[in-house]
C-alpha cells in the first residue's frame, strides 16, 4: 500500500506542477496545449513537480515555501513566456493563492466532516486524505478555469455568461456560509475544551 501511496502523491505533484506551469503560460499567452509544450512547459512543469514533492517530504504544509514556487513559476515566466513584468508577478502568484486557499479550506472542511484531526488529514495514509487530495485538486481546476476567464476578460470568447457569474457568486455565498459554519464549530469547540 506504500508504494501504491506514494505513487498516487507523486502523481498529484506531477499534476500540480503542469498545472501550476499551465496557469502562468495560459494567463500570459492565448495558445493551446502544443504551444505551451513549445515554450519548454513540460521541463518547467517536471521540475515543478520534483520540487513540490521534496517540499511534501519535508514539511506538513507548504505555507511559506509556497513562495519558492512562485518565483519558480516567475523564472518559467521570466525566460519562456511574453508580457508585462507585473503580469509575470501576477501569473506566478495567482495560481499558488489559489491552491492554497482550496487546500486549507478543503482540508479544514474535511476535518469537520470526517471528525478527525487536521494533521491526520496531511499525513496520514487513509481514506479520508485520499478524498481531500482529489476534492482539492477539482477544486484547485475549477478556479484555475474560472479565474483565468475572469482575468482574461480582453478577449470577447473568455467573457462570462450570466449563467457563469450567478454559479460563482453562489459558489461565493455558499463558500461565505460554510467557513461562517466552521468557524462557529471551531469557536463553540474551543469554549467547550476551556471549561
Amino acid at each position: 500500500m506504500n508504494i501504491l501511496w506514494t505513487a498516487f502523491e507523486i502523481l498529484i505533484n506531477i499534476f500540480q506542477g503542469f498545472a501550476f506551469c499551465f496557469y502562468t503560460y495560459k494567463y500570459l499567452n492565448f495558445g493551446g496545449i502544443k504551444d505551451f509544450l513549445h515554450n519548454k512547459g513540460t521541463y518547467y512543469s517536471i521540475a515543478l513537480a520534483g520540487l513540490i514533492t521534496l517540499f511534501n517530504y519535508v514539511t506538513i504544509f507548504e505555507h511559506f515555501w509556497s513562495l519558492i514556487y512562485a518565483v519558480f513559476l516567475f523564472s518559467f515566466a521570466t525566460h519562456r513566456l511574453k508580457g508585462l513584468f507585473m503580469e509575470k508577478v501576477f501569473s506566478a502568484i495567482i495560481p499558488l493563492l489559489l491552491m492554497i486557499i482550496s487546500s486549507a479550506f478543503v482540508s479544514n472542511f474535511m476535518t469537520i466532516l470526517f471528525k478527525i484531526p487536521l494533521e491526520a488529514i496531511l499525513t496520514q495514509v487513509c481514506i479520508e486524505r485520499f478524498i481531500t487530495i482529489i476534492i482539492t485538486q477539482l477544486l484547485v481546476i475549477y478556479t484555475f478555469i474560472v479565474s483565468l476567464k475572469i482575468l482574461k476578460k480582453d478577449r470577447q470568447e473568455n467573457m462570462l455568461t450570466f449563467r457563469e457569474w450567478f454559479l460563482i457568486i453562489s459558489v461565493f455565498i455558499i463558500s461565505i456560509i460554510i467557513s461562517a459554519f466552521l468557524n462557529f464549530i471551531s469557536i463553540d469547540d474551543s469554549i467547550k475544551n476551556k471549561n
